[in-house]
Formats: structure tokens, C-alpha cells, sequence
């Protein structure tokens, strides 16, 4: 047993997680199923090719650089592992091979089963390696290419068309098109149509898993970013929330701000009191770092956007900060920030967030 699972710890890794480290071409095979995932998971392991493991590890420090200053990462954990097989057969449901397509729903059941017995990390320096091995998760990109010719046409997911389909093009009138599908439209091409929600879903999950990751990639268009008790939990602790900050910060200002806002205007219409005072403090901690940085902030400050709702929350809570002594700002700091944060406070999208804080009538 320990034999065959080093043995799908190296494929684990060499097709799939040190590819998505350094960049490279992802490969999953065959399926490898929850119990040598979360057999991954209690055991561990550790990759054989030392010299790819030395080459991932120094991509993984330039990763964790943009968010901590740190030098050096830790050996993959048991969760890592985890983690890398749920998300190799996640990628396998969405596979055009027929094998796999024959028995796709039970193997992302298996997906979700395996998500959902690895615990969110316990710290922030584990939130931060999680975030190292998943950080390119939604910069992968699937290569397809559909050959047409005078008497029909074929189609290539994720493989190079043979040489022989594309000989004499003019005489043949060979036409290759050619597209590079996100990790989020790989399903609605070439797999099984009816899964593609519970496909997303079941990414959703993995990102819970590793929130550093779904605060860096929160303004993606599929799969929206939502506050998750794994998300709420990181903002709950100082050092965590300063990571999640910054990497928030590796999206654009607007693009992540839509992002926050519209979760965050989810959390308040669900009356969920608790989880939005933590959400609007992130968004109070991020208005004061932009309002640090930029007198001009927020620039234009009249819409009702998720990204205006934001910026105004964000500027509300700071606003109310700034006066306690606990803030720890001098007289001419808190002077400076006063204006720059009145603006954004009294905009439009204030009066909707004093009207789903306001209390409801029960007559």
C-alpha cells in the first residue's frame, strides 16, 4: 500500500501540482479517487524528483513574497496533497474522454467528499503555503482546437491536432480554430453539460479550502467569491487579515471592490449580523489603507455599484475609527484622513447600507 501511494503522490505532483506552480502543462490520468486522497492526507509524502521539488519550492517563496515577507516554504503538507488530488480528479469530470464522462457524477461526488473532510488551515502561515500551491489555480487554461476541412471537422480539448489532419491546407481548405477555455468553462466544453453547476459548486468548495486563494482571485467572473465561514475566519484574526488584504490587493481596486461589495451586500440582505460586521470591517480596513495611500481615493463616489457600496461601507467603518485612541493615529494623520474618508462615507450607497442595517418593522 505505502508503495502504491508514493506512487500516486508523484503523478499527484508532477502532473498536477508542480505544473501549476511553475506554470507548466497539467496533465491529469486516471481517476484517483477520496480514499488515496485522504490517504495522502494522513500519511503525507514527499516528492521524489528532488531537483522539480527545489524549482517548485523557489516559485512557491515568489508566490508567498507578494503577500508575506518570507523566505523559504514548507515540504507539501497532508492537506497540500489532499488537495492536489481532489483538484486532479475535479479536472478529470471535466475531461471530453468518453470513460471518464461515462461515470463523471459519481467522481465529483468523490471530489466534494474529499473537500469536505480537509479541515480550513488552523494558522495564517498555513493558509499562507496553501496558498502557494493553488495561487495560479484560475490562470490555467485549456488548450482546444477545432479542425475543419472540406468534408467535415473535428475537435481537440486540451491536445495538439495531428499533423496529418492539417496537411494541404488550400487544396483541402483546412480551417483550425483555436480557443484557450478557463478553468470555469471547461465543463460547458466537452463534458457533461448537466454538471456544470455542481462542477463549479464543487470548485467553490475547494476554494473554501484554501481562502488566501479566494481572496487573490475574488474578482473572477465564475464561481463569485462569497463570504465563507473559511473566509470570515481568516478576517477574524489580525495576522490573517493582513494577508488577505494583500492579496485582495493583487486584483484591480474596482474589479475587487465589485467583488467584496456584492458578497458583503449578500451577507446584510440575509440579516447575517455576525458575518457582516466581519466583512464590513475588511472593507473598513481596506478603505483606510487606500485612503492612506491616496488623497484622490475614491475618485468617483456618486453610484449605487458593488464597488461604490464598497468603498462607501468601507469608508463608514474607517471613518468611525479613526477618533478612538485604540487607532493609534497621530492628530495630523487623523486630520488628513477625516476628509478623504467623509467623501466616500456620504455617498448613495451609505443610505442602502443604513437601510438593510435598519431594523425591521414587526407590526
Amino acid at each position: 500500500m505505502a508503495a502504491s501511494l508514493a506512487k500516486i503522490a508523484e503523478r499527484v505532483f508532477t502532473s498536477v501540482m508542480a505544473p501549476m506552480v511553475l506554470g507548466g502543462v497539467v496533465s491529469p490520468a486516471h481517476p484517483i479517487g477520496a480514499r488515496a486522497a485522504l490517504a495522502l492526507m494522513s500519511e503525507g509524502a514527499l516528492p521524489v524528483d528532488s531537483d522539480l521539488a527545489s524549482r517548485v519550492d523557489l516559485a512557491r517563496v515568489v508566490v508567498a513574497r507578494k503577500i508575506a515577507p518570507v523566505d523559504r516554504v514548507e515540504d507539501p503538507s497532508g492537506a497540500d496533497w489532499a488537495l492536489g488530488a481532489a483538484l486532479h480528479d475535479l479536472l478529470q469530470v471535466a475531461s471530453p474522454s468518453w470513460m471518464v464522462r461515462a461515470s463523471a457524477r459519481r467522481l465529483l461526488g468523490l471530489v466534494g467528499a474529499t473537500l469536505e473532510r480537509i479541515a480550513p488551515p488552523a494558522t495564517a502561515h498555513e493558509a499562507l503555503m496553501r496558498y502557494t500551491w493553488t495561487s495560479r489555480l484560475f490562470a490555467m487554461k485549456r488548450k482546444d482546437a477545432t479542425v475543419s476541412w472540406w468534408t467535415g471537422s473535428r475537435a481537440y480539448r486540451g491536445e495538439e491536432p495531428p499533423a496529418r489532419l492539417m496537411a494541404w491546407p488550400d487544396l483541402r481548405r483546412v480551417n483550425v480554430a483555436r480557443a484557450d477555455r478557463a478553468i470555469t468553462d471547461l465543463v460547458a466544453h466537452g463534458g457533461v453539460m448537466e454538471l456544470a453547476q455542481p462542477w463549479n459548486d464543487v470548485l467553490t468548495r475547494l476554494l473554501r479550502a484554501t481562502p488566501l486563494t479566494d481572496f487573490a482571485t475574488c474578482a473572477r467572473a465564475a464561481s463569485r467569491f462569497v463570504w465563507s465561514q473559511e473566509s470570515l475566519a481568516v478576517v477574524r484574526s489580525p495576522v490573517a487579515r493582513t494577508l488577505a488584504l494583500r492579496a485582495a490587493a493583487l486584483e484591480s481596486d474596482e474589479d475587487a471592490d465589485a467583488a467584496l461589495g456584492h458578497a458583503t451586500r449578500a451577507l446584510l440582505a440575509a440579516r447575517a449580523w455576525r458575518d457582516a460586521n466581519d466583512a464590513l470591517d475588511f472593507l473598513g480596513h481596506r478603505a483606510l489603507a487606500a485612503a492612506q495611500s491616496s488623497p484622490s481615493w475614491p475618485g468617483a463616489t456618486g453610484g449605487i455599484d458593488d464597488a461604490s457600496f464598497a468603498r462607501a461601507a468601507g469608508a463608514l467603518v474607517a471613518r468611525k475609527w479613526i477618533d478612538e485612541p485604540s487607532a493609534g493615529l497621530a492628530l495630523g494623520e487623523r486630520r488628513r484622513l477625516g476628509p478623504i474618508l467623509d467623501v466616500a462615507s456620504r455617498s448613495v450607497a451609505t443610505r442602502e447600507l443604513q437601510e438593510l442595517t435598519m431594523p425591521r418593522s414587526t407590526g
